[in-house]
């Protein structure tokens, strides 16, 4: 079974060749302290030919309005309170107040914010009072037989970009401690197996924590910083520090249906502290089911699953979270399918990169890579997630 919308049934097959640096760490930790890196690993992945890459999004209007002031039943103009709201108005559209029930077509386009009305759709033409702060919603548009076609309306999409960073950890033995024997095992294949562990925990972070940022480096060349999630999502996020640090169960089922599942799949990848999922346990248990992606050799990222009206939360206990001070309260919702793991060059071991004469040998793992962010409304954050009430 594909969960999260990782590639395969969630197992290596005896004779797999990890296909890259990162698919061996998670073979290495699959639930090491990277698993961000280790899941992007399983999804796809794109090359870019250029260090910033962009992509675009558009979103479609609700289209609804809120009516500023009161109309009389007869009034054959409505107004609606802010002139974004229009922007989906055309004539021939019809809307309905949902407090009302009233229907009424658009037959003028406003200049700003008033428009002109046919009222009373299909109750003979009565209209009915309209309060202020009433809400208007589309519900189509009705043509005449033979008409003529209707005026156009179009969306623009809106362009954002992200940098790939360079990413560099070298690690260095001397000749002599090459050919030494250690009771520890192999200096050399010990000072590899850690130096890209911590190659995958410093680009875990940046994609989690890192900020986007173009600076002149060394010689005068460009540094790029790729921005991390906690900085990129912005629409859907839920700061209990602005309600004494507590969320309620209500609260926090509120923020799943209004933010972390209004947009994209019904299943998504919650990583989070450790207090958020204690929270998570004490709010249904019922709820909260021990799942796994796959059986025997599988990938080995244990998720558990909660499952809400809203829908499902396949969560994982991030272990960086635990490390740094404050992060146990916080929690990212993730829509996999919106994530794109973007690469000039992807992990690779570079060998030899000591100087002429120096009596030893260095290697370093070099990535330049970033993450993309195709639709930042279908993922969500929690953070200050202290106490439950």
């Amino acid at each position: 079974m594909t969960t999260l919308g990782m590639r395969g049934t969630g197992s290596f097959a005896a004779d797999h060749r990890p296909e890259n640096y990162r698919e061996k760490y998670l073979m290495l930790e699959p639930n090491g302290s990277a698993p961000l890196t280790a899941i992007l690993s399983m999804l796809p992945s794109e090359a870019t030919d250029d260090p910033e890459f962009h992509n675009f999004r558009k979103d479609l209007p609700s289209f609804t309005f809120t009516h500023s002031g009161t109309a009389a039943n007869n009034a054959t103009t409505l107004t609606a309170s802010a002139a974004g709201d229009a922007a989906f108005f055309r004539v021939g559209m019809l809307i309905r107040n949902f407090r009302t029930g009233e229907v009424a077509k658009i037959t003028a386009l406003p200049s700003t914010t008033t428009f002109t009305i046919t009222r009373g759709i299909g109750n003979s033409g009565t209209g009915v009072a309209v309060a202020a702060g009433d809400t208007w919603f589309m519900v189509g548009n009705g043509n005449a037989e033979g008409g003529d076609t209707p005026t156009s309306v179009s969306y623009d999409a809106a362009s954002t970009e992200n940098f790939c960073q360079i990413f560099r950890t070298p690690y260095s033995i001397t000749r002599t401690a090459m050919h030494t024997n250690f009771r520890t095992g192999d200096q050399y294949l010990e000072k590899s197996r850690d130096a890209l562990k911590e190659h995958m925990v410093g680009m875990e972070r940046a994609m989690l924590f890192g900020k986007k940022d173009i600076v002149a480096g060394s010689a005068g060349m460009p540094e790029r910083y790729t921005d991390g999630i906690f900085n990129s999502i912005t629409t859907n996020v839920q700061d209990a520090g602005s309600s004494s640090n507590v969320l309620t169960e209500a609260g926090f089922d509120t923020f799943l249906a209004e933010k972390a599942f209004a947009f994209g799949s019904s299943e998504k990848l919650m990583l989070c502290g450790w207090k958020v999922a204690e929270h998570l346990q004490t709010l249904a248990k019922s709820r909260y089911q021990i799942n796994s992606t796959g059986t025997g050799d599988s990938y080995g990222v244990n998720f558990t699953t909660y499952n809400t009206f809203a829908g499902t939360l396949q969560v994982k206990t991030h272990p960086m979270f635990r490390q740094i001070p404050g992060a146990q309260f916080d929690a990212i919702i993730l829509d996999t399918k919106d994530l794109r793991y973007r690469y000039i060059d992807d992990t690779s071991l570079l060998k030899d990169r000591q100087g002429n004469g120096v009596d030893g040998v260095t290697d370093e793992y070099l990535t330049e890579a970033g993450l993309e962010i195709l639709q930042e409304k279908t993922h969500a954050v929690i953070s200050s997630w202290q106490s439950l009430t």
